[in-house]
C-alpha cells in the first residue's frame, strides 16, 4: 500500500484531477454534477478524475439518503482524510474531514452542494450571524451578491407537523435578525428555502412550514422578510441567486384553515415517546399575558407539571369567592385561558386532535354508551396521550354518563390521583385540588368546544357529508 507522500505525488497540483478534488471545498462531498458545474472540464475528464481519485484513496463512495433530481441516482463521494491532507498542503488549510454519517444529515451537505456550486462567487456553508444574548441564527448557504449584500438559502427536507415548532423558531429568528435596522444594508429580504422533496410530497410539508409563519407572525403582523421556495431539481436546472422574484412565495395560512384533515389523518394516535414536557407548556401558559419567552430545556416531574397547567387554568374562574362560584357566572377567565393554552404552538397537533375528537363525539351524541366511549377515548387516546399518560397508572380519569332518572343532565368527568412517594406535589386544601382542577379542564374540552374553537356549532356536527370538518 502506497504511503501518504506517494498519493499525494499521484495528484499533482494544477491537474484535471486536482481541479476535480479541489471542486468538493467547503462542501467535504463530491459528485460528477458537482464538479462539471464547478470546474470548465468535460463531463468526461470529470469521470476519470473521479475515478483516479477513487482509486489512490482521497475520495470514497458515500451513501445518502434520496436527492429529488431528475435522472438516476448519482454516485456521491466524501473527502477521505488523506483528501484532506493534500488539500491542506496545497492552499486549503480549512479543509477537514466531514464529521457526519447520517444518509439523511449526508443528503442535505449534498444539496448544499448542488445549490452553492451553481455560484460564479465563493460561497459559505453554515454561516452563523449573531442575535441578542448570545444567541444566533444559521444559514445553510451564504452567497455573496454583485449588489455588496449576501443572500441567504435554506435547504429543507420533510417536516412533519410534531416538529413544526424548529419552522417557527427559525421564522423568529429570521424576524428578530431582518428587524434590526442594519440588516436591510447588510442582507437580502429574501429568504430562499429549497426543498429536497418530489413535487407529489412538497405540499404537506410547505403546508407545516405556511402553519408555522402563521404562528410566528400571528394575525396581520407584517413580515419583515420575504420567505421563497422552489425544489432542489427545479433549482439546479434553472439557478439563480441576484433576482429571487420569480420563486413563489410562502405565504401563511389563513387561521381557519391550519388544520385541515390533510394535515393529521383521523385515528391516527400521538406518540407517548415524543410527549412535550408539561413544565415548560406551563411556563408559556404563565407568558400569555406576558412578552415571550425563551425557556431553557429543564427536567421536571411530568404528571406534577400536568397538574399544575390545570389548577392555573382552574382558578382563573372558580377560586371560592369567584363569580362562577358565587352567583354561577360563565367561566370566562378559565375558559379563555385553556382555549389560549390549546392554540399555543407547541399543541398544534393536540388541537387538530381535539378537533377531530370532538366532531366524533358530536356525531356520536344519538347513543349514550357509544357517546361515552367517544368522550373517554378524547380524553385519554387524544390529550392525556399528548401528554405523555396513559392507563393504570395513579391517575384515574371516569366518564359518567347520567341516567335519565337523574338529576345531572350532563356528563360528569371524575379524576382521582393516588397519592405516591414517587410523585412530589404540593397537595391542596379539601377545597381546591388538583384533581377538581384536571376534572375541570377535562369536562371543559366537551362542555364548551365551540369556545374553545374545536367546533364551530353545539348542534351541527362539524364534518361535511363530503369532505372534511369545518371550522
Amino acid at each position: 500500500m502506497k504511503d501518504d507522500k506517494t498519493r499525494s505525488l499521484l495528484v499533482a497540483k494544477g491537474s484535471d484531477t486536482a481541479e476535480v478534488l479541489i471542486a468538493s471545498q467547503p462542501y467535504g462531498l463530491l459528485s460528477k454534477t458537482t464538479a462539471t458545474v464547478s470546474t470548465a472540464l468535460s463531463s468526461k475528464v470529470v469521470s476519470m478524475s473521479l475515478a483516479r481519485l477513487e482509486r489512490v484513496g482521497l475520495i470514497q463512495e458515500q451513501k445518502i439518503a434520496k436527492i429529488e433530481k431528475n435522472g438516476r441516482p448519482e454516485k456521491v463521494y466524501r473527502v477521505t482524510s488523506n483528501g484532506v491532507s493534500w488539500l491542506q498542503v496545497n492552499g486549503f488549510e480549512k479543509a477537514a474531514v466531514l464529521a457526519m454519517s447520517d444518509p439523511i444529515d449526508l443528503a442535505h451537505r449534498y444539496c448544499q452542494a448542488l445549490v452553492g456550486v451553481q455560484s460564479s462567487t465563493k460561497v459559505e456553508v453554515e454561516k452563523i450571524i449573531p442575535l441578542a444574548d448570545g444567541r444566533n441564527i444559521r444559514f445553510d448557504i451564504g452567497v455573496p451578491l454583485s449588489r455588496g449584500m449576501w443572500q441567504y438559502i435554506e435547504i429543507e427536507q420533510k417536516l412533519d407537523r410534531n416538529n413544526i415548532t424548529r419552522a417557527i423558531d427559525k421564522f423568529r429568528a429570521l424576524g428578530e435578525l431582518f428587524n434590526d435596522e442594519t440588516s436591510p444594508k447588510l442582507f437580502s429580504l429574501e429568504i430562499l428555502f429549497v426543498f429536497n422533496l418530489s413535487a407529489a410530497s412538497l405540499p404537506r410539508t410547505l403546508n407545516v412550514w405556511r402553519d408555522a409563519l402563521a404562528f410566528a407572525f400571528p394575525w396581520d403582523a407584517p413580515l419583515p422578510f420575504t420567505p421563497r421556495y422552489t425544489m432542489i431539481d427545479a433549482f439546479v436546472y434553472d439557478p439563480e441567486f441576484e433576482n429571487l422574484s420569480h420563486f413563489p412565495l410562502i405565504e401563511k395560512r389563513k387561521s381557519d384553515k391550519l388544520f385541515t384533515t390533510e394535515v393529521r389523518s383521523g385515528g391516527e394516535l400521538f406518540s407517548p415517546t415524543v410527549a412535550p414536557s408539561t413544565k415548560n407548556l406551563l411556563v408559556e401558559l404563565n407568558s400569555i399575558q406576558d412578552q415571550p419567552v425563551t425557556m431553557p430545556s429543564h427536567k421536571a416531574d411530568q404528571l406534577a407539571g400536568f397538574c399544575e397547567i390545570a389548577m392555573t387554568i382552574y382558578r382563573k374562574s372558580n377560586t371560592s369567592n369567584s363569580p362562577t362560584r358565587m352567583y354561577s357566572a360563565f367561566p370566562q377567565a378559565s375558559i379563555q385561558t385553556l382555549k389560549q393554552f390549546l392554540h399555543l404552538p407547541q399543541n398544534a397537533g393536540l388541537l387538530q386532535g381535539l378537533k377531530e375528537g370532538v366532531a366524533g363525539i358530536i356525531s356520536k351524541q344519538s347513543g349514550l354508551i357509544v357517546y361515552r366511549d367517544a368522550v373517554t377515548k378524547l380524553l385519554w387516546d387524544v390529550f392525556l396521550r399528548y401528554f405523555g399518560f396513559g392507563r393504570g397508572g395513579p391517575l384515574d380519569v371516569y366518564v359518567k354518563i347520567p341516567d335519565l332518572g337523574d338529576k345531572a343532565s350532563q356528563i360528569q368527568i371524575d379524576v382521582i390521583i393516588t397519592k405516591s412517594d414517587a410523585i412530589t406535589l404540593p397537595w391542596t386544601s379539601t377545597e381546591e385540588t388538583y384533581e377538581n382542577a384536571i376534572s375541570w379542564m377535562l369536562s371543559a374540552l366537551v362542555t364548551y368546544p365551540v369556545d374553545l374553537g374545536l367546533s364551530s356549532s353545539l348542534w351541527l356536527s362539524p364534518w361535511k357529508k363530503r369532505g372534511g370538518p369545518v371550522y
